[in-house]
């Protein structure tokens, strides 16, 4: 597996992942920050995203990960006819 390069189009790219389409202010909320306008600084290229808020949003990348994939494991199966199944 490829490691992705620090850029701005990661930044977004896993920004999108765990918020969805409105992602920087809830980046900003999940990483600490003060406010939505760092990582909107980041996104324009007006300030160098930190080394170190790469291992944060690792971080909740993996979280979140494993929080739906335990979610997705534990939902009913739904067989063909509709009817569901406890897993």
């Amino acid at each position: 597996m490829r490691t992705l390069p620090p850029t701005v189009e990661t930044l977004e790219t896993a920004g999108r992942a765990l918020f969805g389409e409105s992602w920087q202010t809830d980046m900003a909320r999940a990483l600490d920050l003060s406010g939505s306008r760092r990582v909107r600084a980041w996104v324009a290229g007006e300030r160098s995203i930190p080394p170190g808020m790469w291992s944060e949003i690792a971080n909740l990348l993996r979280e979140r990960g494993k929080a739906a994939v335990a979610l997705a494991n534990r939902m009913p199966k739904v067989d063909d006819g509709g009817k569901s199944e406890p897993v």
